[in-house]
């Protein structure tokens, strides 16, 4: 389930999708997407088992079933150009797959950068400082 922040009465600004981390959800960032909503169009992407609404993932549940969901609700916003910022486990879980079309670029805020995600690096243009601490 894809949340979306409230827009101010503003001109469109640059769409940015937010992934969670593990153990939360789009209620737990409310803080973050009212400060981040300023400078982007927030949208929060609660992830299958983790949001307020019932999302599954069919099949085995799995990093990549996880990534293909992201990937299947950011294509449903239909939002054209966008940046992919994923907190700690939602930037593993962006990195997966190939980036999905129209991504400008993946920010990764408190990143879990284990081995795995570090040979995925290749495949998105990746800004990686951290750029806001979060402890949930």
């Amino acid at each position: 389930m894809t949340q979306h922040a409230p827009r101010a009465a503003s001109p469109r600004k640059f769409p940015l999708v937010l992934v969670h981390s593990l153990c939360s959800n789009s209620r737990a960032l409310s803080g973050l997407t009212e400060l981040l909503s300023a400078r982007y169009d927030i949208f929060v992407v609660d992830l299958p088992g983790f949001g307020g609404g019932i999302s599954t993932v069919s099949g085995e549940i799995s990093l990549r079933a996880l990534a293909r969901y992201l990937h299947d609700e950011i294509a449903r916003l239909n939002l054209g150009g966008y940046i992919l910022a994923g907190i700690s486990f939602g930037f593993l879980v962006a990195n997966i797959l190939p980036p999905p079309v129209g991504c400008r670029g993946i920010i990764a805020i408190s990143p879990f950068i284990g081995a795995f995600a570090m040979q995925k690096r290749k495949r998105a243009r990746l800004i990686c400082k951290p750029l806001l601490t979060i402890i949930l």
